[in-house]
């Protein structure tokens, strides 16, 4: 027996009562089709999230084999964090956390190695944040975004050994970043 990770199941309806029967009636079919095929799901690690424009009551309750799916907020999707409003900001809070710390360690390099090492240690290290999936997040509202741009600013003024204050443009092109 193996186990199933990572499943997703997505379904949309314009009335809760009616989504919650379908979702509930597709994963018994899903269930169905795991144990036939000698897999198994965890549902103490399985949950639901609901997404809506309305500013209604957001509490969905989904059960499968007498077992209630904790509804989260916010869950983690390829590397991504999806939150039910669709704001991103928890997935950028989480990748400007990892940014910053490596961005501390890229200080600290700063006078032993070369520019062309920093900038190559930059390109590997922190761009990747930046570019991953950025078409999903990257239209965000300019205020969640902004911690990003600054991080990204502040990594390329270590790069190039210049005041916390100089203006980026220039070094951008310099680095041809």
């Amino acid at each position: 027996t193996q186990f199933a990770d990572d499943t997703t199941l997505t379904a949309s309806g314009p009335h809760l009562n009616e989504l919650t029967q379908s979702i509930e009636s597709e994963l018994n079919k899903v269930l169905d089709w795991l144990i036939a095929n000698k897999l198994i799901i965890n549902l103490t690690k399985t949950h639901s999230m609901l997404f809506s424009n309305k500013r209604c009551d957001r509490k969905i309750s989904i059960r499968v084999n007498n077992t209630v799916l904790e509804q989260k907020s916010e869950c983690k999707f390829l590397g991504i964090i999806v939150d039910d409003q669709l704001n991103w900001k928890a997935h950028i809070k989480y990748i400007s956390s990892k940014i910053s710390k490596t961005i501390a360690i890229l200080r600290l390099l700063k006078y032993t190695f070369p520019k062309h090492i920093l900038r190559t240690l930059y390109m590997s290290l922190i761009y990747p944040y930046f570019v991953y999936c950025n078409v999903i997040w990257e239209a965000a509202d300019k205020t969640i975004v902004e911690p990003l741009i600054i991080l990204q600013k502040k990594a390329i003024r270590i790069i190039s050994r210049v005041y916390y204050t100089e203006h980026t443009a220039p070094l951008f092109i310099s680095l041809n970043l």
